[in-house]
């Protein structure tokens, strides 16, 4: 529409291009719906994170106290039926974990809960083996222990019933010195030496101890002066003087 002012037409002023569209409140719903949003998504990973740590624990525990278990048994083993401990130890292991990633809790059967859990238990694991390691070392050695004490029981028995005869010393004494130069082979001349010269001992007391309990004075002098040397002093003392008075006692009564 035309207007006349003082004898101009004009139109109406454009108004439009005074126009701002205030979108303000939009923009801020849309942030708040946005935070609301994040603070749901922050509060859903925590709780699986919590969820997530708590899995991680049952299983740990479920762990702990089967392997608890397990080497509880396993230590019931001893001497020479301990030596296939390590492999029992291992596949049982597996078992009892195979167990736990099958029916144990959820987070744990797989994914970043199954790798977090697997890292825990890796570090126990390490300490676990090497106390395994240690018993089996131990009970190892009173195997062999055992196995030379027996053997070494047979060769007294042999002295005692020869002991008066010189090979039949020399053939025993010489057999036990051998089994304990084996036995200590990777521990040193040292200990195969100390091990060698207390068996020397106990075989030569043995035989002098034997032929005092049957009254052969004349043989335990005889073996007392040869071989005295390998007896502890206050050992040959003793036994030189019960001789002495064994023999002044027959003597006296003869």
């Amino acid at each position: 529409m035309a207007y006349t002012a003082q004898g101009q037409i004009t139109t109406p002023a454009d108004r439009t291009s005074n126009v701002r569209l205030d979108n303000s409140g939009d923009i801020a719903l849309i942030k708040q719906q946005a935070g609301i949003g994040n603070a749901i998504l922050a509060g859903a990973n925590m709780f699986v994170d919590q969820m997530q740590s708590a899995d991680i624990m049952k299983a740990s525990n479920m762990y702990n106290d089967k392997m608890s278990a397990l080497r509880s048994e396993l230590m019931q083993n001893k001497e020479e039926n301990a030596m296939e401990n390590m492999a029992k130890y291992e596949e049982g292991r597996q078992k009892i974990l195979d167990d736990i990633y099958k029916n144990g809790p959820r987070f744990v059967r797989g994914g970043q809960g199954r790798q977090k859990f697997e890292n825990s238990i890796e570090r126990d694991w390490i300490g676990q083996k090497n106390q395994m390691r240690s018993y089996m070392q131990a009970e190892g050695e009173k195997y062999k222990d055992n196995q030379v004490a027996n053997r070494l029981s047979g060769y007294n028995s042999n002295i005692s019933e020869g002991y008066g005869n010189p090979l039949v010393l020399e053939e025993n004494i010489t057999a036990g010195a051998d089994a304990l130069r084996e036995r200590y082979k990777f521990y040193g001349k040292e200990k195969q030496e100390a091990a060698i010269r207390g068996w020397k001992a106990s075989a030569y007391g043995n035989a002098i101890s034997t032929a005092l309990s049957k009254d052969d004075y004349d043989t335990a002098g005889t073996l007392l002066q040869g071989y005295g040397q390998y007896l502890d002093p206050k050992a040959r003392a003793s036994l030189d003087k019960m001789i002495t008075e064994r023999r002044r006692s027959d003597f006296m009564f003869t």
